[in-house]
């Protein structure tokens, strides 16, 4: 699924919306200068850029680099939307392996609150990303917990953004053991509260092989890990870093917020009985915390 940066309530700052992608190439994108960046020991980067070049009869400026990790922090991309590769065309972050049609239609119609698009991890049967037609693409398991009404206090949102970095220090756990050879291509952790019904936490990933339980026996263990065994200084360093340049960034782009996005924090931050939050006062909350960062 590609999906947009948008911004959302505290909760869910780094959330985004899906994107239909329901129009074709378009010539306006053709004169856009596109510079991307990969690791150089990807291959499926390269045959994505194939795709685009194809797609938008333009050519692709490749930079490689072995630090990723800071390229997608400068470029503002929300650490669960993390892919392989990360290109800017006009002033838009593109993440992972986005259809150029997704890519053309915004460029064209360029909605407001917009920053980019992005398709998560490296999904099977995607762009580039050769496997077999028949393994499965995705599973998807939950934890639920009942919904409970809180009061929406600063510290109740300090819990929030440190539950945040949590999952962020588990989903680099995850990257780090699919790429060292695990049995999955991709996995991630994700909370979120749903409608007043349930506190859930999801967790996704993508086997290689058909022997999904393997795979999902692999995560979890990776999961149990992280919960027994404490991140280093390095870890949680690494993930404020990024963290803070996301909500800086948010500041820098909150004049230029559209009014029906910010009616839609509004409905969501009301649907669980939650307050909305400005940037400002998210990176304010979340710079006044850093001596809880250890």
């Amino acid at each position: 699924m590609t999906r947009t940066f948008a911004r959302k309530r505290f909760r869910n700052s780094f959330a985004a919306t899906a994107l239909l992608v329901i129009a074709a190439c378009s010539n306006v994108a053709q004169a856009a200068t596109y510079t991307m960046y990969r690791d150089p020991g990807c291959g499926c980067c390269l045959k994505w850029a194939d795709h685009f070049e194809n797609g938008m009869g333009a050519e692709v400026a490749t930079v490689d680099t072995t630090d990723m990790g800071s390229v997608k922090a400068d470029k503002g991309v929300p650490s669960d939307l993390w892919s392989c590769h990360t290109m800017v065309i006009e002033g838009y972050v593109i993440e992972g392996h986005v259809p150029a049609e997704a890519i053309s239609k915004l460029l064209r119609e360029r909605p407001a609150g917009v920053t980019g698009l992005a398709v998560p991890g490296m999904p099977l049967g995607e762009i580039g990303v050769v496997v077999e037609p028949d393994l499965p693409r995705n599973l998807t398991y939950a934890v639920m917990r009942p919904w409970r009404k809180v009061d929406d206090t600063i510290v109740y949102n300090e819990g929030l953004l440190l539950d945040a970095l949590s999952q962020a220090i588990i989903n680099r756990r995850l990257e780090v053991r699919a790429r060292a050879g695990g049995s999955f291509l991709y996995a991630q952790v994700q909370q979120d509260d749903i409608s007043r019904s349930t506190d859930a936490t999801f967790v996704s990933f993508a086997p290689l092989t058909d022997d999904w339980q393997t795979a999902l026996a692999n995560v979890r263990s990776v999961i149990a890990d992280a919960l027994t065994t404490p991140p280093t200084q390095e870890e949680i360093d690494r993930e404020v870093a990024e963290f803070d340049v996301i909500f800086a960034n948010q500041v820098e782009q909150s004049s230029v917020q559209a009014g029906s996005d910010l009616a839609d924090n509004i409905v969501n931050a009301v649907d669980i009985r939650e307050t909305v939050a400005s940037p400002e006062t998210v990176l304010a909350v979340f710079r006044g915390m850093q001596e809880r960062f250890t």
